[in-house]
């Protein structure tokens, strides 16, 4: 197993090791070849963004060992990946899965079944048997902690956003930033064992619009600013209703882009299917209606400038419907001047994003207005 954060290797190894496999571990990917070609392991599991040699480069490296030609991986990350870089992490790998979303159980049962399928060899169920807990008490545990160390976490995340804001050189400012990504990462991966889904999903996004800030600081922007600070304040909400009863359900949804630019509509289309949205274009508003009409959505991207019906009108239709009152619509356009804003707010939507669109950012935000949505007690933005 491989991955730069000790707690997340103890508490997937603990699971492993209970579950009857012997695990190995490595911080680090130019760590993890040393230890590869002395344990000549069955299978690698392995987060993406790792120091030194990252996820990518120690697939190649295994790929390219003869020695380790039967050894199968597992990407467990929690980058937001583009289609393409998607796709080649899943060819690569013999499994992907989502730190957000995998429990120690879920991985237990992927390695099983990779096992299975190699050598037709199952992990002995004596050894399943004697796991002496649970999987819910399991959960309960990482729960219990997770709350436990909820304020300070929210207080080190703006620690650390002040730190970064304050920095007075590029380099600086990067080194910050990757602190404050690191700590993003590992609330994700934690929010994912305790089950906290809604926390995990905001984590996983926001983590990565840190990353590429830390790659490209030319991207550091008032917008993007301003999308940390307000991401920040929604953290604190979420918290708060994670130590609640029945806290926010997990997250699946439809999400709906409607604009007549078919090259700009499709680019919205693979931003939101990187947060594992079911996103689909309409690029004509009047059958954008009717298919709102005939499914349900959680969520709508809008043009303004449109044929027929432009997005204000669009909008103020969709809110005349129930179903629609609380869903989340974001405009999405080249008009960014005080008197579109204004417009924007009075036909009902949520947020104005002005293109040229800068992907993680919309993502970030996109994720944060959906789950806002299912919280109780109201949903404006302010």
């Amino acid at each position: 197993m491989v991955d730069d954060d000790a707690f997340i290797v103890e508490a997937y190894s603990r699971k492993l090791i209970q579950g009857g496999l012997e695990v190995e571990t490595a911080g680090g990917g130019a760590a993890a070849r040393e230890v590869l070609l002395k344990a000549k392991p069955e299978i690698v599991v392995l987060d993406l963004m790792l120091p030194q040699f990252n996820g990518f480069e120690l697939i190649n490296y295994i790929r390219s060992r003869s020695e380790l030609k039967g050894t199968r991986t597992i990407v467990l990350s929690n980058f937001y990946l583009g289609d393409s870089e998607r796709e080649a992490a899943a060819g690569m790998a013999d499994a992907t899965l989502a730190k957000s979303e995998c429990t120690p159980a879920i991985l237990l049962a992927t390695i099983n079944q990779l096992l299975h399928a190699a050598t037709g060899s199952r992990i002995p169920d004596t050894a399943k048997a004697a796991v002496p807990e649970t999987d819910d008490e399991v959960q309960t545990r990482h729960r219990r902690e997770f709350l436990k160390n909820a304020t300070t976490t929210l207080a080190t995340l703006r620690q650390l956003n002040d730190a970064f804001i304050h920095s007075d050189s590029p380099g600086i400012r990067g080194l910050r930033l990757l602190n404050f990504y690191r700590k993003v990462h590992f609330l994700s991966a934690l929010a994912g064992l305790a089950g906290y889904s809604s926390i995990a999903m905001l984590a996983s996004a926001f983590e990565s619009l840190l990353m590429e800030l830390h790659e490209r600081q030319e991207l550091i922007t008032p917008s993007t600013l301003q999308t940390i600070a307000y991401t920040l304040d929604f953290f604190r909400l979420l918290f708060a209703e994670a130590e609640r009863p029945g806290s926010v359900t997990p997250v699946a949804s439809k999400a709906l882009v409607v604009d007549d630019d078919r090259v700009s509509s499709q680019a919205l289309v693979i931003t939101l299917r990187r947060a594992n949205l079911e996103a689909t274009a309409v690029h004509d508003p009047l059958l954008a209606l009717k298919r709102l009409e005939q499914e349900e959505y959680a969520l709508i991207l809008l043009d303004i400038q449109m044929p027929e019906l432009d997005g204000f009108a669009f909008c103020k239709k969709v809110r005349e419907w129930p179903q629609y009152s609380r869903t989340p619509i974001i405009f999405v356009t080249g008009q960014d001047d005080f008197e579109t804003r204004i417009h924007s707010v009075l036909s009902g939507g949520n947020d104005l994003i002005a293109k040229p669109v800068f992907p993680i950012e919309l993502l970030v935000k996109a994720v944060t207005h959906l789950l806002r949505s299912r919280l109780p007690g109201g949903w404006t933005l302010t």
